[in-house]
């Protein structure tokens, strides 16, 4: 009976690991192609949310290997008014027909936007600063390049506490199994 209490506690820590750690923020790859062939990519930390990602923080990207300096954020875009939504929070979708938003520098010398329903706009990067020399570096209307976003590689941190997490798991039900 002990040993039957020993493994369900185990597998009730575990699951509790696994739980805490899917509502964690993870890190994404993203890239988007123009057509034209130039590049944008970089990283973003968000939660997974069905087929989005929200709470987007912590934003790098790069524009056909210049960097953006300073503090990107992100913001929803309303495309019926072609201007920021402050009411909505952004959110990244693997699908490119669904994503409306727009990543600015804090400087505000360049933004990123990617606005799928409003022709006007479509995909751009607008810079105006010393690593993109050009006022508008890229844009297509409507957005007919490549998007794509896949699930970085964990942290060494993150794999490391949860191998720290699962052995002392195992420690507590080797000692209960000794006991």
């Amino acid at each position: 009976m002990n040993h039957i209490r020993t493994r369900i506690g185990a597998l009730a820590c575990a699951a509790l690991l696994s739980v805490a750690g899917a509502a964690q923020a993870a890190t994404f790859d993203i890239s988007y192609t123009f057509a034209s062939g130039d590049t944008l990519v970089g990283t973003v930390q968000g939660t997974l949310n069905g087929g989005f990602i929200d709470n987007l923080s912590n934003i790098r990207l790069a524009y056909d290997g210049d960097v953006f300096g300073g503090t990107l954020t992100a913001s929803a875009w309303d495309p019926v008014n072609s201007q920021i939504d402050a009411s909505s929070a952004a959110r990244l979708s693997a699908d490119a027909s669904l994503n409306e938003f727009v990543i600015t520098g804090s400087t505000g010398d360049y933004e990123f936007l990617f606005v799928n329903n409003d022709a006007a706009v479509g995909s751009a990067v607008f810079a105006a600063d010393d690593l993109l020399t050009t006022n508008n570096a890229a844009f297509e209307a409507p957005i007919q390049g490549s998007w794509n976003i896949t699930a970085a590689v964990p942290e060494p941190a993150s794999l490391g506490l949860l191998v720290a997490g699962l052995a002392i798991v195992g420690a507590a039900a080797r000692r209960r199994r000794a006991a």
